[in-house]
């Protein structure tokens, strides 16, 4: 019959933690800090260029919305032309901002580069329309506005012109 030993007659010796040989790899406290550091700057190059982005993009999206309040205008003065005989300046509210409108009559020989047909000249009158941002504080609804405190003054200023469009509007009739 065989016996069934339940407890080991051997000694039990104290487990001993292994120690690591002068040959096993592993980082140095240096070799991290290094890793860290290159990490670090990948990280600060890739926020810039972001940042660039994002500011890129958000050039872009105002002069598309400036655009769109040229070809507005455009469109009012084609459908209620008016016989522009000096500068005008006004204010619209579209596309969710404020923008300065300028209108300003050009001599047709300008327009034509220099060849103006002397019949045209009491028919056509050729405008150009500058379209400038109106910064302010913040949006209609109440958010901070990045595109606005990145040009100059935030104090409700005339900022640099975006856009200019240069239309013929004809002569209202009865004039």
């Amino acid at each position: 019959m065989a016996k069934l030993l339940l407890f080991s007659t051997k000694p039990v010796s104290p487990r001993r933690t292994p120690r690591l040989s002068l040959t096993e790899d592993g980082f140095t406290l240096i070799e991290v800090v290094v890793a860290l550091a290159i990490l670090a700057a990948v990280a600060v190059v890739a926020s810039q260029a972001s940042s660039t982005y994002l500011r890129s993009v958000d050039n872009l999206k105002v002069r598309t919305l400036a655009h769109f309040v040229a070809q507005n205008t455009a469109a009012n003065l084609q459908i209620a032309p008016q016989w522009l005989q000096s500068p005008q300046v006004s204010q619209v509210s579209s596309q969710g901002r404020t923008w300065q409108v300028t209108l300003t009559p050009l001599p047709l020989n300008e327009a034509l580069g220099g060849n103006g047909n002397v019949a045209l000249q009491d028919a056509l009158l050729p405008v150009s329309i500058q379209i400038a941002p109106i910064s302010s504080d913040s949006t209609s609804d109440g958010t901070s506005d990045s595109t606005n405190n990145n040009h100059s003054n935030n104090n409700g200023a005339v900022q640099h012109v975006i856009t200019d469009l240069t239309v013929m509007v004809g002569k209202p009739s009865g004039k």
